[in-house]
């Protein structure tokens, strides 16, 4: 379990994704639109499983970099150039 070191246990985790400016129409049909962080017990990384309409719907395959842009708004998610 991550710990922050100024709040205690993380409370609240914001995940967005984004890649393409797309927009994708009715979020509310996905029921797979939430990630849970789980820990490799081999490696004790800690990994999260990219829903596979995410996948497609940005036309992402396997070995696709992606970067991580983390701000106040949340953690966004894209394609790397």
């Amino acid at each position: 379990m991550c710990k922050n070191a100024h709040t205690g246990f993380a409370k609240k985790t914001d995940v967005l994704y984004t890649g393409k400016v797309k927009m994708i129409p009715s979020m509310k049909k996905y029921q797979d639109s939430k990630a849970v962080i789980a820990v490799d017990p081999i490696t004790n990384e800690y990994k999260i499983t990219v829903p596979e309409w995410i996948v497609n719907e940005f036309d992402w395959y396997e070995d696709t970099e992606l970067v991580w842009v983390v701000n106040n708004e949340g953690i966004h998610i894209q394609q790397d150039d």
